[in-house]
C-alpha cells in the first residue's frame, strides 16, 4: 500500500472579541476597491516600511527604480538633496537611508502629507527638514542651493482618468496625480525654471515622467541649460524618468 500524501494542516487562532468585527470592515471595504495599503495605512518601498493614507500616494515600483538611479549616480562632492512633491516622504527618506547625504530636504503643498512624512521620518530614525510649500509659487532665498534636485511631481492628464483603476481614481489625492489637458508640463517648467536658479553648477536634476510627454521634458531641460539629458525607461519599457546636469555657462 502506498504511502499517503500528507500535507501541513494551518495552525488554528482564537479570535479576539473585536477581530471578526474588524475583519468583516476590511472586507467591506475592499468590495470597495480602497487599497489595502490604505486600509492597512502601510506600504512597502525598498524594503522598508511606510506609513501611508488618503493624504499621500501609495508609492510605486516606477518611484524606486527613480531612487535606484539617483544613487547610482550620486556623486562624492554631491551634500544636499530636495524632494520636490514629497508626498510620504518616501524618496527623501530612501535617499536619506541608502544614500547618506549630509542634508535631505523635502516639500510638499499639503499639510496632511508632511503629517504622514514626518512620522515616517521619526519612525525611521532620520533626520529630514521638512517645507509646507506650493511648488507652483516657490520663493526660495536667492542664496539657497542644492547638489540634487528629484521630483515625482503630478503629471497625469485629466483626460487620462476615464482610464483609471477605480482604487486609484477613487481613493488616492487627486492633487498629488492630476495636471490640466492643456497644460501638462505645468509643474516641470515650474521646477525646471527654479532649477536654473537653486542647483549649484554641476547639481543635478531627477524626475519622473508621464511617457506621453518624456520628449517634451527633454527639450524643456536642454532649452534651459541642462546637459547630457537622458531618458530612462522603466521595468514596463517606457520612458519614466529623467535626468539633466545643471550648467550655468
Amino acid at each position: 500500500m502506498g504511502q499517503e500524501n500528507s500535507f501541513p494542516v494551518p495552525k488554528a487562532y482564537d479570535l479576539t472579541t473585536d477581530q471578526p468585527e474588524q475583519l468583516y470592515q476590511i472586507l467591506q471595504r475592499l468590495e470597495k476597491s480602497e487599497p489595502l495599503q490604505y486600509i492597512l495605512e502601510k506600504a512597502y518601498f525598498l524594503n522598508f516600511e511606510l506609513k501611508v493614507n488618503a493624504s499621500v500616494l501609495i508609492p510605486r515600483p516606477e518611484t524606486e527604480e527613480l531612487v535606484l538611479w539617483v544613487l547610482e549616480t550620486k556623486e562624492q562632492n554631491q551634500k544636499s538633496v530636495l524632494d520636490l512633491c514629497t508626498g510620504s516622504g518616501c524618496i527623501a527618506l530612501a535617499l536619506a537611508r541608502l544614500g547618506k547625504w549630509k542634508t535631505m530636504s523635502g516639500l510638499d503643498v499639503s499639510s496632511k502629507a508632511l503629517l504622514i512624512a514626518r512620522e515616517n521620518e521619526r519612525t525611521l530614525n532620520l533626520i529630514i527638514n521638512w517645507f509646507e510649500t506650493d511648488i507652483l509659487n516657490l520663493d526660495i532665498p536667492a542664496e539657497k542651493k542644492w547638489d540634487v534636485w528629484v521630483s515625482n511631481p503630478p503629471y497625469v492628464l485629466d483626460k487620462e482618468a476615464q482610464l483609471m483603476d477605480p482604487h486609484v481614481l477613487e481613493y488616492e489625492p487627486r492633487i498629488a496625480l492630476f495636471v490640466p489637458d492643456n497644460d501638462p508640463l505645468l509643474f516641470y517648467k515650474k521646477i525646471v525654471g527654479q532649477a536654473t536658479q537653486h542647483l549649484n553648477s554641476g547639481g543635478f536634476l531627477f524626475f519622473e515622467l508621464n511617457p506621453l510627454f518624456s520628449q517634451d521634458v527633454k527639450t524643456l531641460m536642454e532649452n534651459s541649460g541642462f546637459l547630457h539629458v537622458e531618458i530612462r525607461k522603466d521595468m514596463f519599457g517606457k520612458n519614466r524618468m529623467i535626468k539633466g546636469i545643471w550648467s550655468p555657462n
